[in-house]
């Protein structure tokens, strides 16, 4: 009967710990789909304020037509199947061109050819 009753117990203590672990793995698992939400966030803005900076400097101030949002044109360079991590280093990708190059880059010449 004490073999049983210690089985038992064994059994009840290793289902507690099981529960616990899968509980603090699910925790884990969404502060980082969040912590990659508010990157990408981010990275979106960057790159909306990039480019806004570069439509001021360009010559005849070229402007966005009225109902246009760029970061609709922003979130169209992000293909929506790719993973986060994926739309999070093609964010990051653009953004660096865009400082890099500038009104050179092929990001910025593509939204200039979209607007045309």
């Amino acid at each position: 009967m004490d073999n049983q009753f210690i089985s038992y117990v064994g059994a009840g203590i290793i289902v507690s710990v099981a529960i616990f672990v899968a509980y603090k793995a699910g925790w884990g698992l969404r502060e980082q789909i969040h912590c990659h939400t508010l990157k990408k966030a981010i990275l979106k803005q960057k790159v909306e304020y990039k480019l806004k900076m570069l439509f001021e400097q360009t010559s005849g101030n070229a402007q966005l037509p009225e109902g246009l949002a760029l970061q609709d044109r922003i979130e169209n360079m992000v293909f929506p199947g790719d993973s986060i991590e994926e739309q999070i280093l093609t964010l990051n990708q653009i953004y660096l061109d865009l400082v890099v190059h500038g009104h050179a880059s092929p990001y910025f010449i593509d939204i200039l050819n979209y607007l045309n």
